[in-house]
């Protein structure tokens, strides 16, 4: 199985890295999973 995890945020690069994986994902028969990390305010 294989899988490409890609960061997702109201980001111009994020957008980017999306528009690559997808075709990538389909070229390679793999799965994309967004991912959106951000810091604990505590």
């Amino acid at each position: 199985m294989r899988t490409i995890a890609v960061p997702v945020a109201n980001r111009p690069e994020c957008a980017v890295a999306l528009d690559v994986a997808f075709p990538l994902a389909a070229k390679l028969g793999s799965d994309v999973i967004g991912y959106h990390i951000r810091p604990n305010r505590r």
